[in-house]
């Protein structure tokens, strides 16, 4: 009974399925061919509808630059939370820091990233389903550059509803 639960045994589907090079990606083929010419890395938002694959993208991005991540959700996570991730990355130099739902941070949630993100210790990826020029703030929008992804067309879905089966047949 050494088991813990929290092992990687019941992980969503969708999170084994996730890319693990750029290649692997479905859809957003635009988008991905400008992402992979990036030379160094940059902060940058994500904005697109639901099951895009602005977080495959986060991930993918941030193996090609060989930087820790580091993942908050906007819903559950405070200045507090940006506050000790500045700190650990004052002491690594550099870290990702993928922030979803970043639209729902407030003003002040937002301030608290920008002198991390100004001196390079976070870089940030943010991902929004909401229009980034609305929701936001200005100083932080100054800081990042925005990439929008599409809606993935009938036949990537139905192309990764068969890497899903296959999977899952595999698994069995």
């Amino acid at each position: 009974m050494n088991e813990s639960m929290f092992e990687n045994k019941y992980e969503p589907l969708a999170f084994k399925l996730r890319p693990t090079d750029f290649s692997k990606l479905i859809g957003q083929e635009k988008t991905v061919t400008k992402l992979q010419s990036l030379q160094k890395p940059i902060s940058l938002i994500l904005y697109g509808p639901p099951g895009t694959g602005k977080t495959s993208v986060s991930f993918l991005l941030c193996k090609k630059w060989n930087l820790p991540y580091r993942q908050l959700n906007a819903v559950s996570s405070g200045v507090k939370d940006i506050k000790d991730l500045s700190s650990e990355a004052k002491s690594i130099g550099s870290l990702v820091l993928f922030i979803d739902e970043i639209h729902r941070f407030s003003t002040s949630q937002q301030d608290s990233l920008l002198e991390s993100v100004e001196k390079g210790e976070f870089i940030l990826i943010g991902a929004t389903t909401e229009n980034p020029a609305f929701r936001i703030n200005r100083p932080l929008l100054s800081r990042c550059q925005i990439y929008k992804l599409d809606s993935l067309s009938e036949k990537e879905l139905f192309e990764i509803l068969e890497n899903g089966i296959q999977y899952l047949q595999m698994s069995l």
